[in-house]
C-alpha cells in the first residue's frame, strides 16, 4: 500500500473530451433531452455513448484483460455484500449534467430502489473504472466529474501500473478532485469501507491476476 502525493486539482472543464471539438458548431445536452434520444430511438439503450458534462461521448472498446478484471470484481462484490448494498456493472448513474457508465458501482440496497430511477451521486458507496486504454480520462475528466458530483469513493483498477488506485474525500469547485488517494499492488488486500463501517477485505490479487 502506498499513499500517493495527489497533483493540485485542475480547475474543473467544461470543454468536452475530445481536443478540438469546441472551436465548432456543437451544442450540449441536458440530461432529460440525453433520455429522449434514447426514447425517441436516435440513440438505442445499450449503445456505446454516455453523458459527461452535457458531451455524448463515444464510449471505447474493451479488450479481454478489461473485460476479466470487471467480471472477477463484479463477482467477488456480488458474492461478498449483502442485501444492504446493490451492485451494478456498465449501468448509468445521474448527476445535474451527465449520465455516465462506470465499469461498476455499488448503491445503496436494496435493489428495488431502482425499479422506477437509476442512482444518483448520494446513493453510491463505490464507483469503479477500470482502465487501459482509457487511463487518462478515467484519471483525469472522470475523476474530476465523479468528485464533482460528491462521489464518495473512486476506483481505477490501473491495468497499466497493476495497482488499484482508491480516491476519497471529493471536493468540487474551483479545485474539483480527491483530497485522498491510496494505491494497493497485486500482494496486498483492500480493506472495504463504505462510511464509517469496514465491510470486508479484498484481495487485489482475486481480480488482478
Amino acid at each position: 500500500m502506498s499513499v500517493a502525493t495527489l497533483p493540485r486539482p485542475k480547475k474543473a472543464e467544461a470543454a468536452p473530451p475530445e481536443e478540438g471539438l469546441a472551436e465548432m458548431s456543437i451544442r450540449r445536452f441536458t440530461v432529460a433531452e440525453y433520455h429522449k434520444l434514447i426514447e425517441i430511438g436516435v440513440l438505442k439503450s445499450g449503445d456505446p455513448y454516455e453523458l459527461l458534462h452535457g458531451w455524448i461521448v463515444k464510449k471505447m472498446s474493451v479488450n479481454n484483460p478489461h473485460r476479466q478484471a470487471v467480471s472477477r470484481l463484479y463477482r467477488w462484490l456480488t458474492r461478498n455484500l449483502s442485501d444492504q448494498w446493490y451492485t451494478f456493472c456498465q449501468q448509468p448513474f445521474t448527476t445535474g449534467d451527465s449520465e455516465p457508465e462506470p465499469d461498476l458501482s455499488v448503491a445503496i440496497g436494496p435493489d428495488g430502489l431502482y425499479d422506477d430511477r437509476k442512482p444518483g451521486p448520494a446513493d453510491l458507496a463505490l464507483v469503479v473504472e477500470v482502465s487501459d486504454s482509457t487511463l487518462i480520462t478515467d484519471s483525469n475528466y472522470k475523476l474530476r466529474l465523479y468528485a464533482d458530483a460528491g462521489v464518495e469513493q473512486y476506483w481505477i483498477v490501473n491495468l497499466v501500473a497493476r495497482r488499484i488506485e482508491i480516491y476519497t474525500q471529493p471536493r468540487g469547485g474551483q479545485e474539483t478532485g480527491y483530497q485522498s488517494c491510496i494505491h494497493y499492488g497485486t500482494e496486498e488486500v483492500i480493506p472495504l469501507i463504505f462510511g464509517t463501517s469496514r465491510i470486508g477485505s479484498l484481495p487485489v490479487s482475486e481480480f488482478l491476476a
